[in-house]
């Protein structure tokens, strides 16, 4: 594989793959690969358009390499080019067979040990902080970060297909005798909900996301969501800087293009 100076910390930018120099015990070795090296994403500008679309393929965040942006021997051919990700990254002898969760996923996925941990984190970190996640899974805080961002995103492409607008013919088949009762025509309750965020480096952004209280300390994001009558979500706003009040937000997402007079 191509040589590079390691620095003190050095994780593989590859997705899905945890090697980092500052958990060596952790290791996952593939067949070829004898001695877990490091190397430096390489600067020629003939190859590195190649690296970057294979890395890209088990990412789902935009990928922009640094000059500390680094790659694990794991993903190396013949010592020389970066090889098409192989993504039995935790047992290379798993039987498992590559399956697509949904049929626009562009690239293939084997449901590894390692994979069913990332799940189990970022559910996990729902509730907990990154920082003890990362001493709980034995893992650096920022692997953590990049492990749950990763998964949200994946989760929110693979099941968006679940949030689904009904017709009204739908609405009032599975309509509750509570409602047939007293709003025998509704077709939705929307609220617009409100969520603390961390405060971003960016003064703009901060400014954006400053939620409405009097002291201004909060920084929130604010977002329309709709549920039938019964209880399933059927619509999610993009999200709304904390200044955005509800009545703007329902105007301008697009909901009432959805509710026929």
């Amino acid at each position: 594989m191509p040589k590079g100076k390691k620095p003190k910390k050095a994780h593989c930018c590859v997705g899905g793959c945890n090697n980092d120099d500052w958990y060596p015990d952790n290791y996952k070795y593939h067949s070829h690969v004898t001695t877990m090296e490091f190397s430096n994403f390489t600067t020629s500008a003939s190859k590195r358009a190649i690296w970057i679309r294979n890395v890209q393929k088990g990412r789902l965040d935009f990928f922009d390499p640094k000059p500390g942006t680094f790659i694990c021997a794991n993903h190396f051919k013949d010592e020389q080019e970066l090889s098409d990700l192989d993504f039995h990254y935790l047992s290379e002898g798993s039987e498992s067979e590559p399956e697509t969760a949904h049929p626009d996923f562009t690239f293939e996925l084997v449901a590894t040990e390692g994979m069913v941990k990332e799940l189990l984190l970022t559910l996990m970190r729902l509730r907990l902080l990154f920082v003890d996640l990362a001493f709980r899974f034995k893992v650096s805080h920022s692997l953590v970060t990049q492990i749950f961002s990763t998964w949200v995103r994946f989760t929110s492409r693979e099941l968006n297909w679940m949030i689904m607008w009904p017709s009204r013919g739908q609405i009032q088949l599975e309509l509750p005798e509570a409602f047939r009762k007293i709003y025998p025509k509704v077709r939705c309750i929307i609220d617009c909900t409100e969520v603390f965020t961390e405060t971003p480096s960016a003064l703009d952004i901060q400014a954006t996301i400053t939620g409405q209280s009097s002291d201004f300390k909060n920084h929130t994001v604010s977002f329309l969501v709709a549920v039938t009558p019964n209880g399933a979500p059927c619509y999610v706003s993009p999200c709304y800087g904390g200044r955005a009040t509800d009545k703007f937000i329902v105007k301008d997402c697009g909901f009432l293009s959805f509710v026929e007079p």
